[in-house]
């Protein structure tokens, strides 16, 4: 009998291909989302900050200064906060495209064990066909 080939090896290698860099991206998304999330905390604490230190404050400027920077903190906690949104999506998004690819690699990769497993035997059966053959033959010289 041939030896085994499974003719979409290929396919299966380019599936396994495009898993992996879709794994790889949403991996990378996560990462950004954890930094995004760090940098909501960061910013959260820096507004809390000021807010008390404006109790303390010693001047009308100081206190103006203040305001203004707390304003700008949070302008920019509004558009990270829009950032991590987005993230939020992308990574959905992206854990689709992950799930489709992982399910069409699986999925030719089970024909590949199904195939095998024909394969497997239908070598079986020859084997033991030649088997039954070679004994005959040797018990009809008898």
């Amino acid at each position: 009998m041939k030896k085994y080939s499974f003719p979409l090896d290929r396919v299966l290698d380019w599936k396994t291909v495009v898993a992996e860099r879709e794994q790889l991206t949403l991996q990378t998304l996560k990462q950004k989302q954890e930094e995004i999330t760090e940098s909501l905390l960061n910013l959260s604490t820096r507004i809390d900050d000021l807010s008390r230190d404006t109790h303390s404050a010693d001047s009308g400027h100081e206190l103006a200064y203040t305001a203004q920077v707390r304003s700008a903190l949070m302008r920019h906690k509004t558009r990270t906060e829009l950032e991590h949104a987005r993230g939020e999506t992308q990574i959905a998004s992206q854990q689709v495209k992950y799930r489709v690819a992982e399910t069409q690699r699986k999925l030719i990769d089970k024909l590949k064990d199904r195939s095998y497993d024909e394969w497997s035997a239908e070598l079986a059966r020859e084997t033991d066909a030649t088997a039954a053959d070679l004994y005959l033959s040797s018990w009809n010289r008898r």
